[in-house]
């Protein structure tokens, strides 16, 4: 029976948001800010991927918010009330990795296609510095989880829908434990830097069908990895744009 099979042991990140979890409702209060980065990477004994990634956590189940300039702070209880179900729905549903890549391909291909047309200057350059970051702890051999969904929000961002960022967010949340099995490959990673440099270099161009063509093909090699037995090709129209 499923319900009597060995309980999986649960990643750092999930620990230490659980016990992040515990400190916040116990002695803060909506508006506090957490410790800086580097204070908690201290405190846990844990690696700094392992807390941004538990802050990524509680992000998506809306009981912190990242505010530039400010860090994490706790949230007011009704954004964390709004948040929750997003994620919990889609979580206890069932839903599958194919079924979440499937909605990636409907929404961040257009998505890519109205930043080109809509960001700003200092969102661009934003876009370049998070690729140009990748790049570099890609030559390293470091982990580029971070700088890939930060990527994929930038863009969102930049396409000027708060709704469809608060969605990516939660996705991106949901697929975040196979995203980091799979960054472990360099060739993974390598590939991701690839799809990013051309997404980039199409909307720094103000190229929407360019960049539409190139978020298309980034995602089927993407799944191609992740679930090769779904992996769907971009429409040849999208392609065909890309050219027209």
């Amino acid at each position: 029976m499923a319900a009597l099979e060995r309980i999986p042991r649960p990643k750092i990140f999930e620990e230490v948001a659980g016990r992040l979890d515990a400190w916040i409702r116990a002695e803060l209060r909506p508006g506090d800010r957490l410790p800086p980065e580097r204070e908690l990477v201290s405190r846990f004994g844990v690696s700094r991927s392992s807390i941004r990634d538990a802050i990524h956590k509680l992000q998506l189940e809306g009981l912190i918010e990242t505010h530039h300039g400010l860090g994490s702070v706790v949230a007011e209880p009704v954004n964390h009330l709004a948040a929750v179900p997003i994620a919990s729905t889609l979580k206890h549903a069932g839903t599958s990795i194919a079924d979440l890549m499937d909605f990636r391909r409907i929404i961040e291909p257009p998505l890519a296609a109205r930043a080109a047309l809509r960001a700003t200057p200092a969102q661009r350059a934003a876009l370049a510095e998070i690729v140009a970051g990748q790049a570099s702890r890609t030559k390293r051999g470091l982990s580029t989880v971070d700088e890939d969904t930060r990527f994929h929000s930038a863009i969102a961002r930049a396409a000027n829908n708060p709704v469809v960022l608060k969605l990516l967010d939660t996705l991106m949340g949901l697929l975040l434990v196979t995203r980091q099995e799979q960054f472990q490959s360099r060739a993974r990673a390598r590939g991701s830097l690839q799809g990013h440099l051309q997404i980039l270099a199409a909307i720094q161009a103000s190229d929407s069908a360019a960049a539409e063509a190139a978020m298309a093909r980034h995602l089927h090699q993407v799944e191609a990895i992740i679930d090769p037995a779904h992996s769907t090709p971009p429409a040849p129209q999208a392609v065909k744009k890309a050219h027209s």
